[in-house]
């Protein structure tokens, strides 16, 4: 088993809390963590409404998947909290899909 390279790159949204944006371990590469804050202004508030907060999540993956050389494509699997899974999940789904 090869050591973790963890990977934190400026252009991606600050981490809100002591991770990295990526850890490549053994030819495998996992993104956590990954919240709808602009990366380019951290203070800047959250989009409103579940699709726009969805596409910003999207956007800041495919961001840092940019940064390794890889895209979208590349993903084999996806996990997604939602807090209000009954208001949200449609939306949220929309957005994903769209992707």
């Amino acid at each position: 088993m090869s050591e973790p390279v963890f990977h934190v790159f400026p252009a991606a949204p600050e981490p809100v809390a002591p991770f990295s944006h990526a850890v490549e371990a053994d030819g495998w590469v996992q993104l956590t963590g990954q919240m709808p804050t602009d990366p380019g202004d951290p203070t800047k508030p959250l989009a409103e409404g579940i699709e726009a907060q969805t596409r910003r999540v999207m956007d800041n993956l495919a961001l840092v998947l940019g940064e390794l050389g890889l895209g979208l494509e590349h993903v084999t699997s996806a996990r997604v909290f939602l807090t209000q899974f009954e208001r949200d999940y449609a939306g949220m789904n929309k957005a994903y899909a769209s992707y």
